[in-house]
């Protein structure tokens, strides 16, 4: 089998994605993703990474809970999955995020989808960050996918 280079996979970035992350080396087309906001061309059913700001991802955890529990349920179904935060773990602590929840109300929601749901939880701190994680993942995924079938 020969090497994958990480410039020759076509990554997914769903359409509504508002702020797209930068996946550069990889090559990105835009289109409807039915769980999260990121995939890879041919291994939709496999991958699945959502984006969240901090901001977003406080939301996740008031008002919009219950919908962002329902599409966690659906991100356990893929093997290769994660939800990627653009901002920095510390902002939590110093309440750098919009709403009325305590910071506590913050790690206990992100500690149970992380433990419960075995999701992984990553702050990355700059979108920039965000997007050279999101591409690395999407090569690693589709390298151990494809070693399985070597």
């Amino acid at each position: 089998m020969s090497k994958l280079k990480i410039e020759d996979i076509t990554a997914i970035c769903d359409s509504r994605e508002q702020q797209p992350l930068p996946l550069d080396p990889l090559k990105v087309i835009t289109k409807k993703l039915d769980v999260a906001d990121y995939s890879a061309v041919g291994y939709e059913q496999l991958i699945a990474v959502e984006k969240k700001s901090l901001n977003d991802l406080c939301a996740c955890v008031g008002r919009e809970r219950e919908r962002f529990d329902r599409m966690v349920k659906r991100l356990v179904e893929y093997p290769y999955r994660a939800i990627v935060v653009t901002d920095d773990w510390s902002k939590i602590d110093l309440k750098q995020y919009h709403g009325t929840l305590t910071p506590i109300q913050v790690y206990s929601a992100i500690m149970a989808w992380a433990m419960t749901a075995n999701v992984p939880i990553m702050f990355m701190g700059t979108h920039q960050r965000a997007g050279l994680a999101v591409a690395r993942m999407i090569y690693i995924a589709i390298n151990r996918e494809r070693r399985k079938f070597a």
